[in-house]
């Protein structure tokens, strides 16, 4: 049982849970292709050079644009009432990485000082565990919040993916580190906490809590399922990719959200 207050007044509910698909990242090698949009190309005014993409071996990072967008689903198809489930916003295009000037490494360490505490090895190998974890069927390790699992760490916390093996991975730690940067920077909530007080409103979360999310591939192919943030690509990943016409990837993300049903 639960209690929240609905216009000042106290009115007793069940506590119930579900995955809900609320939000969606675009992954481009050109600035400002949106990928979940049909692929177009919106001019910004803002000059963007287009991203890279190295050889597997090759030690250089990565560079690819991530845009985040809020996609309620369930509340835009209109399929429950319930205000305290449903968070009451539209879609949104909420964040473009081309325009934000912390993608580079400098001021992203400005404004993110904390990388310092997990540029060790002792911290990296953690992140070790945190991919075993994911990957076998477990829930991500909460308590490793600066790991993504398989795709190595959220830190920097830009378009910059130092652990380079494919598109599909370059693409799933680029959407970790967005998801990750809205909790750091304060945008982003607690959907599955199970105090009386979370399951009645929406608490920010300034550290991501990687068990509420999962991820699926929607662009341009579609996965069977969604899996854990951090979880290994192996099982989706073949012939997603092909040189040139199919370099760009959407995610579309799901979170668990638990409250009070009245």
């Amino acid at each position: 049982m639960c209690v929240c207050k609905k216009y000042g007044i106290p009115i007793p509910g069940i506590t119930g849970g579900f995955w809900e698909p609320a939000r969606m990242t675009d992954v481009s090698l050109e600035p400002y292709c949106f990928v979940n949009l049909g692929g177009m190309t919106i001019d910004m005014g803002i000059n963007k050079e287009s991203g890279s993409r190295k050889k597997a071996s090759s030690s250089e990072a990565v560079k690819v644009y991530t845009h985040y967008y809020i996609y309620p689903v369930l509340l835009m198809l209109d399929l429950f009432k319930d205000i305290i489930c449903l968070e009451r916003t539209e879609f949104d295009l909420f964040w473009v990485t081309e325009l934000d000037p912390c993608e580079d490494d400098e001021l992203s360490l400005l404004m993110h000082p904390e990388v310092l505490l997990f540029s060790n090895t002792i911290s990296q190998s953690a992140c070790a565990a945190d991919c075993i974890s994911a990957s076998s069927g477990n829930l991500p390790i909460d308590s490793l919040f600066w790991c993504n699992g398989c795709q190595g760490t959220f830190y920097p916390m830009n378009g910059n993916i130092n652990f380079h093996i494919g598109g599909v991975a370059d693409a799933l730690s680029a959407t970790g580190k967005i998801i990750a940067k809205m909790h750091r920077i304060g945008l982003a909530h607690d959907t599955s906490g199970t105090t009386n007080e979370s399951l009645c409103k929406r608490t920010i979360a300034p550290v991501i809590k990687k068990s509420q999310y999962r991820y699926q591939l929607i662009n341009p192919d579609s996965s069977d399922t969604c899996y854990p943030i951090g979880s290994s690509t192996t099982k989706f990943e073949a012939e997603k990719e092909i040189p040139i016409v199919r370099e760009n990837f959407g995610y579309l993300i799901w979170q668990k959200r638990h409250c009070c049903i009245f």
